[in-house]
């Protein structure tokens, strides 16, 4: 493991192609510094030793970025050094930030595709205080790899702040705080939380051990972690079937999948990057490509509010008996038609094509949708719920028609929900 000091660069405003060019030399240098014999300062040290086939990059802040940068630059130059993941901790994302990008030389976007990835969010970041990494993640999320479709993450950790994850620095102001959530204050908490979540990507991914689940919230969070993880996971979209993103029809009430979305004493209302900001105060800082549906219950009319998802085209049925999970991503509006403490809630069941219906499945029982919290202002942060086929007993996964939200368990509420789709097992 290597770090490099590029403290230089920050006197540039954004400074991620700097960046990116040179972790590049970095790897150059260790070119020769590998070779049978080796070069100064190191001699022989090093020889036979590096693997530039085999490389993970960790980025901490404006450094995240750079990594990203490193990623398209060696691309650019026939990727000679094979990148094979890529963590960030609170990073920036100044190519998506006119506003910054407009004082000084431009800033291209930088992305994490066909390559794994994984962003940590401080809940409690005081530095990049609208966690813009979540747009990084959005992004990579939904875009279809060609050459190596790969599992994305993020990790939004309840009460950890921008720098104590680095050793170098300067303590955050005591006087800093976070909504309905402590702050840590003890840097060796939050450094414990950074070596469980990146030594876990770098052995998943460089070494072939199996810690996913750190990343996919399928199981309890290592209890050494201390604070709450929420947790965004995506196997690749090439290998999962996407019923809804709110993106392929500009209405809610076609899907991706080509079926029909039927609701009852619902409102459902599609929205598109800052549009799900509205009606003000704002929460929303997922990525402007990133489209949502906003669930109001209830709405004009009586009964229990559904939602109902044909996952078919023409709204006919569908074999999902290859996949092994039903996962989407959701978040509570801020709106107090959400319960303030505890969780949102509602229950799901699959219909197949004979009629017959799974019991229906409390969300809870897998994750809880809590409250928006946040550094500054209370922002709505998507989650992955994921759930697996298995639950959803007496139906024919061959032949399945339909997906309901029942809204059953809650008078009223407000939700964002998006990326509606089956998935395999992770990889």
């Amino acid at each position: 493991m290597a770090s490099i000091n590029v403290n230089a660069i920050n006197v540039r405003a954004n400074g991620g192609p700097e960046r990116g060019a040179t972790v590049l030399e970095h790897f150059r240098y260790w070119d020769v510094w590998n070779s049978a014999d080796g070069a100064a300062p190191f001699g022989k040290l090093f020889s036979g030793k590096v693997n530039l086939q085999n490389v993970g990059l960790m980025g901490h802040s404006r450094g995240g970025e750079g990594a990203r940068a490193a990623l398209e630059f060696s691309r650019q130059a026939g990727s000679p050094y094979n990148i094979k993941g890529i963590i960030e901790i609170g990073p920036v994302d100044f190519g998506r930030t006119s506003s910054l990008t407009a004082l000084t030389t431009g800033n291209p976007t930088y992305n994490a595709t066909d390559t794994a990835f994984s962003v940590i969010l401080p809940s409690c970041d005081a530095d990049v205080s609208d966690n813009q990494g979540m747009r990084v993640f959005d992004r990579a999320a939904a875009t279809r790899e060609l050459s190596s479709p790969t599992p994305k993450s993020q990790l939004y950790v309840l009460g950890a702040n921008h720098n104590f994850y680095n050793s170098e620095g300067t303590p955050e102001d005591p006087g800093f705080s976070c909504i309905d959530f402590p702050i840590i204050t003890d840097r060796p908490q939050q450094e414990a939380i950074g070596l469980v979540y990146v030594m876990g990507f770098m052995r998943t991914h460089l070494s072939g051990e199996d810690f996913k689940s750190l990343f996919n919230g399928d199981a309890p969070q290592p209890a050494s972690t201390l604070t709450p993880v929420n947790h965004s996971y995506m196997e690749s979209p090439t290998q999962s079937i996407l019923i809804d993103n709110y993106t392929a029809q500009f209405t809610p009430d076609v899907n991706n999948a080509g079926g029909l979305n039927n609701l009852g004493n619902l409102k459902v209302t599609r929205c598109l990057g800052a549009q799900c900001q509205l009606p003000a105060p704002a929460a929303w800082r997922h990525d402007q490509c990133l489209a949502a549906a906003r669930l109001d219950w209830p709405a004009d009319g009586t009964g229990t509010p559904y939602y109902a998802i044909h996952i078919g085209d023409n709204s006919g049925p569908r074999d999902i008996s290859g996949y092994a999970l039903l996962s989407f991503r959701v978040a509570a509006a801020f709106d107090l038609k959400n319960p303030v403490t505890g969780s949102q809630d509602f229950s799901i069941r699959l219909l197949d094509a004979s009629g017959a219906v799974s019991p229906r499945i409390a969300v809870t029982d897998y994750k809880t949708i809590p409250y928006p919290t946040g550094y500054g202002f209370r922002r709505s942060v998507l989650r992955t719920v994921r759930i697996p086929l298995t639950a959803f007993r007496n139906v024919d996964l061959r032949r399945v028609v339909r997906v309901d939200l029942i809204f059953d368990k809650n008078p009223q509420g407000s939700l964002f929900l998006t990326e509606v789709m089956f998935s395999p097992s992770p990889r």
